[in-house]
């Protein structure tokens, strides 16, 4: 990895998790909502990639069709299908929401994550199977919580620009819910 590029390479992360006996990405990700766990992963980076995360505040994830080096607002969609006024930066503290949002490529259809307990439920509409949507690979940005405020849904929402602290390619093999159709 270059000292310039946020981006970690899945070998990276496979090495981490070998090392450190973690069975899968999602409880990779999940050890880095605590202290020790982003600590444990810092360490490693440090030593190995000469690469230093700072997030005294912990870490929230964010997913992208594109890597970016920081994250700006913008405006979503509502659920009347109207944009909203307001732009944010967007991100949850759920792996399987990240990378959902991550590998989706939305075209006339629909999807939707709700939050249960620290659970997704992750569901796309007919007109995702019937249509042009894809699933494809994606990124997940790990982001500094310190400037972000929770909304609801295990959502988390920003206003000002946000510096990538890490990223790396995800596909629907990380997921560790289903998909399901919803009418």
């Amino acid at each position: 990895m270059s000292k310039k590029s946020r981006l970690i390479s899945r070998k990276v992360l496979e090495d981490y998790m070998q090392t450190g006996k973690i069975s899968n990405l999602h409880a990779f990700l999940l050890s880095l909502l605590n202290k020790e766990g982003l600590g444990l992963f810092s360490h490693y980076l440090k030593h190995n990639e000469n690469f230093a995360i700072n997030a005294d505040k912990g870490v929230l994830f964010h997913g992208s069709e594109n890597y970016n080096e920081s994250l700006t607002p913008n405006s979503s969609m509502g659920s009347d299908g109207n944009r909203e006024n307001e732009a944010f930066v967007y991100a949850t503290e759920n792996p399987d929401y990240a990378i959902f949002l991550a590998i989706i490529r939305l075209q006339d259809a629909e999807a939707g994550v709700i939050v249960e307990d620290g659970n997704a439920k992750l569901s796309i509409s007919p007109g995702f199977v019937n249509g042009l949507s894809l699933i494809k690979e994606g990124f997940l940005h790990v982001v500094s919580s310190e400037d972000f405020e929770k909304t609801s849904n295990s959502e988390y929402q920003s206003k000002s620009s946000i510096e990538t602290l890490f990223a790396f390619e995800v596909t629907s093999k990380d997921l560790s819910v289903p998909i399901e159709v919803r009418a």
